[in-house]
């Protein structure tokens, strides 16, 4: 869902309901990418979403993260705002979590 822009950077809000504590997973600074987790989601017809894109965590808590996107909002989000659970994504890390040699 949507959250207020941080420094005219727009921020998202990302929850995962259930065991996994996102807070674990993930800490202010990380770099994600954010893609759509269905290519056949409501909000967009067959096979359109969004092109995947690197976001910065905010904050993360037990099962929410935000992230900053960016300066325009993804693709049919605005739009999916209303309908809760219907603009689903998916997030894997930009860079290893190896230490450097």
């Amino acid at each position: 869902s949507p959250d207020p822009d941080l420094f005219g950077e727009k921020v998202v809000r990302v929850g995962k309901p259930g065991e996994t504590r996102l807070s674990d997973l993930f800490s202010r600074g990380d770099i994600l990418v954010l893609r759509p987790a269905d290519r056949s989601a409501p909000w967009g017809g067959a096979g359109e979403g969004f092109p995947p894109r690197e976001c910065c965590v905010v904050d993360s808590g037990k099962d929410w993260i935000t992230l900053g996107v960016g300066q325009s909002w993804p693709n049919g989000l605005w739009e999916a705002r209303r309908r809760p659970d219907s603009f689903r994504v998916a997030l894997e890390r930009a860079a290893p979590q190896a230490p450097l040699k």
